[in-house]
């Protein structure tokens, strides 16, 4: 039998990305967005492109791809830049997936108030700046992937609601060591995966779309970002190859009831490729599949 090449992309998948997206496009305050879709490119039209450290690699993830870290010495440098400075407001927004722990997101000096660690410890989220931490509540170590962010406003010192965490688009704060303002200074390279400023706390799982403002995003903003696609994780991924079993199976968010399935030979999907209205199952088998041709 011939190779066959099959790119399933369905059409739940990208309308459920439209909100997230609008939030990113054209916002002059977005310092860096970092997709992770097969490589570290960013996406704010900044030029802040991340590098590889280690074997960190790519793999299917909620959004497309996503940046796989196994906690040895992989993780991400965006060399040269600095990060969010001073006692400017800053915000932090990615998906995060993991059973362990580590630093997401580092910036700054090792000395007090002088930086941006913001982690999972515990299994739950901690933001410290070195004199004085915010943690959150909910357990996020359970294997499931979940939206995490940060807002700090200008001036703020180590107190909440001046530092926010929130988890799945909820504020999920719980304060703990007040600590003084914020002073970030310029030494460590702006670095996703681990703890840049003292070379520890690697991080071990999936992150993805990870971005970084230079305001201080509102709830409704956090929430926007945290909505999760219409179905996610399809199998096979998209763009996968030698594909032999025409089984698609996705993950569905958890309001839906049912699924519009489309297929076809065309990125342009119309109503003349709906295969499976209303289908209620997370599995469609489609037995038409053609050697070599590429579907969507």
């Amino acid at each position: 039998m011939g190779k066959k090449r099959v790119i399933v992309t369905m059409v739940m998948l990208l309308v459920g990305l439209i909100g997230p997206a609008a939030i990113g496009q054209g916002d002059p305050n977005l310092m860096g967005w970092w997709k992770f879709d097969g490589d570290a490119s960013d996406a704010s039209g900044n030029g802040r492109d991340g590098t590889l450290v280690g074997d960190a690699t790519f793999s299917p993830g909620l959004l497309g791809q996503a940046l796989v870290l196994d906690g040895t010495g992989d993780y991400v440098n965006v060399v040269g830049y600095k990060g969010v400075l001073g006692a400017n407001a800053f915000s932090v927004a990615l998906w995060i997936n993991t059973t362990g722990s580590g630093t997401m997101i580092n910036w700054g000096t090792q000395a007090a108030a002088q930086r941006v660690d913001f982690r999972v410890d515990v299994g739950r989220l901690r933001m410290e700046h070195g004199n004085g931490n915010v943690q959150g509540n909910t357990v996020l170590n359970d294997g499931q992937w979940h939206h995490v962010a940060l807002t700090v406003v200008a001036g703020a010192t180590m107190t909440y609601p001046n530092v926010t965490v929130y988890v799945d688009g909820v504020d999920d704060s719980k304060p703990m060591i007040a600590g003084p303002a914020f002073d970030l200074v310029a030494n460590a390279d702006f670095t996703i995966g681990r703890r840049q400023t003292n070379n520890d706390r690697a991080f071990t799982g999936w992150l993805d779309d990870v971005r970084l403002y230079n305001r201080v995003l509102t709830a409704a903003e956090v929430q926007a970002l945290a909505a999760r696609p219409r179905a996610y994780n399809p199998n096979p991924s998209s763009g996968a190859e030698g594909v032999v079993f025409p089984a698609l199976s996705w993950q569905p968010r958890k309001t839906a009831i049912w699924h519009d399935v489309y297929l076809g030979t065309s990125p342009e999907l119309g109503p003349g490729d709906l295969v499976a209205p209303h289908w209620k199952s997370t599995m469609y088998i489609y037995p038409g599949l053609i050697p070599g041709m590429t579907y969507y």
